[in-house]
């Protein structure tokens, strides 16, 4: 392997950390660790948690036995299966060549074929330490857990099928996303990718869960079809990996060595597959990213951004006001980086809501129903509002930030109350109409005003909050990655987020016992918001002038790799 391609893949390794999620690339060592202890610690302790569990088990019948360890090896394996997917989702931006690579690798005497396998040798090192990390821990963990006494020297044979069933089912669905992605660049060009990364982060998020919660459909068709395999079980991709489980750990049942034949093909199959097509696929990736530069939006989307900045428009007496609303809408609505970043939010959103979900399929009768009604309103305003605040430190173009540089100096208030005004109208304020709406079609009127009022002021001021720090014009600033500090300040997030949802519905519910108490709390969120814009209004004052750079352009890049290659 070349010299070019070493230091390449250790640059696109870097590149897949630059999102706030991990770090920055300068600091991909440091982010690796922190992915890697995540990955580890949810399957250990699951393993852990489940030891008296196994305890009291070695005393039932061999079928209990046989049944309760075949399910728990298949929640393992579906668990790998979901967060690969997320996992790869979150790396997304990063699978095949964007702009940057054209531009800034184009100028260097690097061949396509060389950033090709650069590229491959990142996405396998990536794909190694977290597969590790997600299937030797807990295979230790696991096996030792259930094994006993009387099965001592099954062990290598159980830890041997945990840690290869739960790589190859990692591999299988990271490398067919890798391929999926290599496919639409290449075929259709970066747009299509871009239409396909939300439905991709759904798709991603309802098969972790679906496959949580379907192990023991699983296993009862596993052991109904034990001799013949039929009833579908052939087909059924979390089924290949269990077969592969439980072969190499010695089980003699016909229907698991036809599933580690088909899980063996179907993970080695597709990481072949991609070895050979991305070093064919690349080149036409490279041409299709530039092909597609100056390229005009569509009409849906400027059909969202016109008529949402006319209905802000009697809100905004400014023209700067109005123009830095419209600017933000029509990135908001056309920005893949900026839509991924919000998909990511929404679907977490959409994940935390599930175990609420059931409450608000029946009319609201009594408090534990309508505890629903404001938790998860709530909840997705949380997200989204959060989502939204990172997506806004991302850049749009940072070479055409002078058009905002040459208002200054310019009054720093009006500015961020634009902000806060886009904020509200295009997250608080649908969500709490969707949920009230909903309300009202089902004959609860009050609770609909309650879930409005209440959802709207909460809203507003978690806006407030979160923009007490804003010190730059939305995606005008190039972005330096980690300015969340997640790992610093993950407590105080946690805080913030289980009182703004569950602390701030129990409220909820209380003052939806009378109107009285409705107008108290109603008046207190005023309060909080009167007061937290006050302080706002008070640091922007204090705001000389907007920061526009946080990161070096794309020359200091190019130089910084060409002096890595030297180095070698």
């Amino acid at each position: 392997m070349s010299r070019n391609v070493k230091a390449l893949g250790r640059v696109f390794f870097g590149r897949l950390f630059e999102n706030e999620v991990f770090s920055s690339s300068v600091a991909a060592s440091s982010s690796v660790m922190w992915l890697l202890a995540f990955l580890a610690v949810p399957g250990v302790m699951f393993s852990v948690s489940q030891l008296f569990a196994y305890a009291h088990l070695r005393h039932q019948p061999l079928e209990v036995i046989d049944r309760t360890l075949l399910q728990r090896e298949t929640f393992h394996i579906d668990f790998v299966m979901g967060i690969a997917g997320l996992i790869t989702m979150m790396v997304w931006s990063s699978l095949t060549p964007d702009r940057r690579d054209a531009h800034v690798l184009g100028t260097l005497p690097i061949t396509s074929r060389q950033q090709a396998l650069a590229r491959l040798l990142a996405l396998f090192t990536f794909f190694g330490l977290f597969v590790a990390a997600m299937s030797v821990p807990t295979g230790f963990a696991h096996t030792f857990v259930t094994v006993g006494p009387e099965t001592i020297f099954e062990f290598p044979g159980r830890l041997l099928g945990h840690i290869i069933g739960a790589s190859l089912a990692a591999a299988f669905v990271f490398f067919t996303l890798v391929n999926v992605q290599l496919l639409l660049a290449a075929l259709f060009g970066p747009r299509a990718v871009q239409a396909a990364t939300f439905p991709l982060q759904m798709a991603a998020m309802a098969g972790m869960i679906f496959g949580l919660v379907s192990s023991g459909s699983i296993t009862s068709l596993l052991l109904a079809n034990a001799v013949d395999g039929g009833g579908g079980i052939l087909w059924n991709p979390a089924a290949w990996f269990v077969g592969i489980y439980r072969w190499i750990a010695g089980d003699p049942r016909p229907v698991f060595a036809m599933l580690a034949a088909r899980g063996a093909l179907a993970g080695l199959g597709i990481m072949l597959l991609t070895l050979i097509m991305y070093p064919l696929a690349y080149e036409r990736c490279l041409r299709n990213v530039i092909a597609s530069e100056g390229r005009r939006t569509t009409a849906m989307s400027r059909g969202w951004a016109t008529l949402a900045a006319r209905l802000l428009r009697p809100l905004l007496g400014r023209p700067l006001q109005r123009g830095l609303a419209a600017f933000m809408i029509a990135t908001l609505g056309r920005s893949h980086t900026h839509r991924f970043i919000i998909g990511l939010y929404a679907g977490l959103a959409f994940l935390l809501s599930l175990p609420l979900s059931d409450r608000i399929a029946h009319i609201p009768v009594d408090g534990y129903q309508r505890y629903a009604w404001f938790a998860i309103p709530l909840g997705y305003v949380f997200w989204m509002v959060c989502g939204v605040r990172v997506s806004l430190m991302m850049p749009i173009e940072p070479a055409a930030n002078w058009i905002f540089k040459i208002t200054e100096p310019v009054d720093k208030r009006r500015v961020l109350t634009t902000v806060v005004t886009v904020m509200q109208a295009v997250i608080v304020v649908p969500i709490a109409t969707a949920f009230a709406g909903t309300a009202a079609a089902l004959g609860e009127r009050r609770l609909a005003v309650n879930v409005f009022v209440l959802v709207t002021l909460a809203g507003l001021c978690l806006i407030e909050l979160l923009t007490l720090t804003m010190k730059t014009v939305p995606f005008s600033c190039t972005y330096l990655p980690g300015q969340l500090k997640l790992r610093v300040y993950w407590a105080p997030y946690f805080f913030l987020w289980l009182n703004f949802v569950f602390t701030l519905s129990n409220w909820c519910v209380w003052a939806f016992a009378t109107w009285q108490n409705t107008i108290r709390l109603a008046a207190f969120l005023l309060a909080v918001w009167i007061g937290l814009r006050a302080w706002h209004m008070v640091k922007a004052r204090r705001i000389r002038g907007f920061v526009y750079d946080e990161q070096e352009p794309a020359l200091i890049t190019t130089m910084e790799i060409s002096t890595m290659m030297r180095q070698i």
